[in-house]
């Protein structure tokens, strides 16, 4: 298994979401899957004014300590 998001995303079936929760998940990298609960509480919350889940992960990475990104 990649433990890289590019080599990841060229896996079959894998995007950036399923990417970034492995990484956080398998092998302890600090990264933030946005699905649609994060996307919809981090637009409730303020913390993001974006709809597209590749910019809310940026605005997120900006915002949330690294220590606290895959609990996120």
């Amino acid at each position: 298994m990649p433990k890289k998001l590019d080599d990841l995303l060229t896996l079959p079936g894998v995007g950036r979401k399923t990417a970034n929760i492995l990484l956080g998940n398998a092998f302890a990298q600090q990264a933030i899957g946005v699905d649609t609960h994060v996307m919809r509480l981090s637009q409730r919350l303020g913390l993001t004014k974006n709809t597209n889940p590749d910019k809310i992960e940026f605005d997120l990475t900006t915002i949330v300590l690294e220590k606290h990104r895959v609990r996120f």
